[in-house]
């Protein structure tokens, strides 16, 4: 998910080990992950099973977590494993990462595309001039985006890519 997103710079696992206190007593933390985007933003990333996560003392934790990681000013997310293992979206994301870095498709060039594909269904789309490989080839770029919780079809709506459109592989 971090390689799809347009927006993302750079991702690390596990960049940081802090001290935090929590009670009485003195902790340490690592997250995940470290996701830099390019409009300056920093999220630290936990992922947790859902069931753990919803234990009252782990809410306590990831709660002061975030207080600390807010203080430095950086944003602390935790994701469980129900948000990122979706598995129409993975697939699909999977699928456009391999069109994007051109293990589909033969690496075949990038086809031409007619404007004005924005708020169109694909089905609207193929029917005013663009193929189904310049369709694919724009999502996995992330020039157009649609819902991938549900499978693409041609009743599937292209949008104009929005920052927003990454925040929201996320949670």
């Amino acid at each position: 998910m971090f390689e799809f997103a347009r927006g993302v710079v750079r991702f690390v696992e596990q960049p940081k080990t802090i001290r935090y206190r929590l009670g009485a007593g003195s902790r340490t933390y690592t997250p995940d992950f470290a996701v830099d985007w390019c409009d300056g933003r920093r999220w630290l990333i936990e992922v947790k099973p859902a069931d753990v996560l919803a234990e009252q003392r782990n809410q306590e934790k990831f709660d002061r977590l975030s207080e600390v990681f807010k203080s430095q000013g950086e944003q602390f997310l935790v994701l469980t494993d129900l948000q990122i293992r979706k598995t129409i979206r993975l697939a699909q994301v999977k699928t456009l990462l391999q069109v994007r870095y051109g293990k589909w498709l033969d690496g075949a060039s990038r086809p031409a595309v007619p404007s004005g594909l924005e708020n169109r269904t694909i089905a609207e789309a193929l029917r005013i001039g663009a193929s189904g490989r310049a369709i694919v080839h724009r999502l996995a770029a992330r020039e157009l985006t649609c819902c991938l919780d549900t499978e693409i079809s041609g009743s599937t709506v292209l949008l104009p890519f929005e920052e927003s459109h990454d925040d929201a592989l996320f949670v």
